[in-house]
């Protein structure tokens, strides 16, 4: 499987296409990423925002995993997006009915960057159960 990456810029309002990415590569983006730098301008400068920062990995059948900085500079945490298909269900008059949804949304905000790493492992390990257990 192959991977690409995009990064948010909380002060442009182009998100940067960036390239291929390894997942070894992607684990340490995570970890060396500066979350609190970009919080803090964020605080002096509230109206010049166009995203929270972050990135954004794709894989090759498109589902996205992202990652986005939330919080400021004395408490920060972390809000994930996952987009992947997904099979709806909907209670209609005359019974459920399903709907597969391409591009299903979900997000979640986790406090530690430990949890982050576990959830962007699963998503580069492609374990999808794991991940629509916590993104349901």
């Amino acid at each position: 499987m192959s991977w690409t990456w995009r990064e948010y810029d909380p002060f442009s309002s182009v998100i940067s296409e960036r390239g291929a990415i390894e997942p070894e590569t992607a684990l340490s983006l995570l970890t060396h990423y500066d979350w609190k730098s970009p919080l803090t301008a964020m605080e002096t400068r509230p109206k010049d925002v166009h995203y929270a920062p972050g990135f954004e990995i794709t894989d090759s059948s498109s589902r996205i995993f992202y990652v986005g900085g939330a919080g400021d500079s004395k408490r920060q945490s972390f809000v994930l997006g996952y987009t992947r298909p997904r099979l709806l269900r909907k209670l209609t008059i005359t019974g459920f009915k399903e709907k597969l949804d391409p591009k299903h949304y979900s997000d979640i905000e986790i406090q530690t960057i430990a949890e982050v790493e576990l959830l962007l492992s699963a998503f580069l390990d492609n374990r999808t159960t794991e991940l629509d257990l916590r993104f349901s």
